[in-house]
């Protein structure tokens, strides 16, 4: 049922007027500190979308669905660092950044070389028949990096649903040899990046909403407690971390055992696509 996740109060804006505004959201702009109204708004709205109870979506609560979800505002790396399900100055998944990392309107900057943000997830928790991630960068630049996940080079792994480009034309899921998307060069690469492994087998690579590739193949389980970390990916091998990304990130999700339909994932889409275009940082 969605009756505590879609509850909203009245919040005064300067006292002129009143707005609807959704507790979850209300929770984590006072935890962020946001002041800017448009941020205020543009926050809102995202967390109505989310619930089904906004004007991308009406009929689907994802937020129930979602386990981590990064809305990288407010231009710190505090502010940005905060979960936004169910968000709270504890809770376990808020970020925590390394290396060169850079925080503006647009979102949180890596750079390429050592900068990450552990996510705090393990991935050995995700589902083994259903699970999603995503992230929204700006760059339309491919270069031989990962954007978000955890990696086992030795097996194709369940959990192993991290992105990135090899070779400047290659967007994968998993890394052994004949389980992974077939190499493309695609002329747009940013925007809303999604890998939604859909069943126990079946693994849909989506762009804004629309499937681009999939795949079927089986993952083996990882009992790797190691965590998933997004501008990069961590490696088994070590607990390390690689493939740095030197993108500008301006959302990030983590679902462990939830899935989208095709259908759903386009709603989806348009959801986060709002967020970013009232933050005006949409591509």
């Amino acid at each position: 049922m969605f009756a505590d996740t879609r509850k909203t109060i009245l919040f005064a804006n300067n006292n002129k007027s009143k707005n609807i505004f959704d507790v979850d959201a209300l929770a984590f702009i006072n935890l962020a500190n946001i002041t800017s109204n448009t941020e205020k708004n543009a926050i809102n709205n995202l967390y109505k979308n989310l619930k089904g109870v906004g004007l991308q979506n009406t009929v689907h609560n994802f937020y129930d669905n979602l386990t981590a979800f990064y809305l990288f505002i407010g231009g710190t790396a505090t502010k940005c660092s905060y979960n936004g399900k169910n968000p709270s100055i504890s809770n376990t998944y808020n970020l925590i950044f390394n290396g060169g990392v850079t925080y503006s309107n647009n979102g949180v900057k890596f750079n390429g070389i050592n900068g990450y943000a552990n996510t705090n997830i393990p991935q050995n928790i995700i589902s083994t028949s259903a699970n999603g991630m995503s992230v929204y960068f700006l760059e339309n630049v491919k270069r031989d990096e990962v954007q978000i996940g955890y990696v086992n080079r030795t097996v194709f792994e369940s959990t192993e649903i991290g992105m990135g480009w090899a070779l400047n034309s290659k967007t994968y899921i998993g890394n052994k040899s004949g389980q992974q998307f077939t190499p493309n060069t695609f002329t747009n690469i940013n925007g809303l990046i999604r890998n939604n492994r859909q069943s126990s087998t079946a693994y849909r690579l989506f762009r804004n909403g629309l499937t681009i590739q999939s795949i079927t193949a089986t993952g083996n389980v990882d009992a790797n407690t190691n965590t998933i970390v997004i501008g990069a990916e961590r490696w088994s091998t070590g607990n390390s971390v690689q493939a740095f990304s030197n993108k500008t990130f301006a959302y990030a999700e983590i679902s462990i055992s939830h899935s989208l339909t095709n259908a759903q994932e386009l709603i989806y889409y348009n959801c986060i696509q709002q967020y970013q275009t009232e933050l005006s940082r949409a591509v």
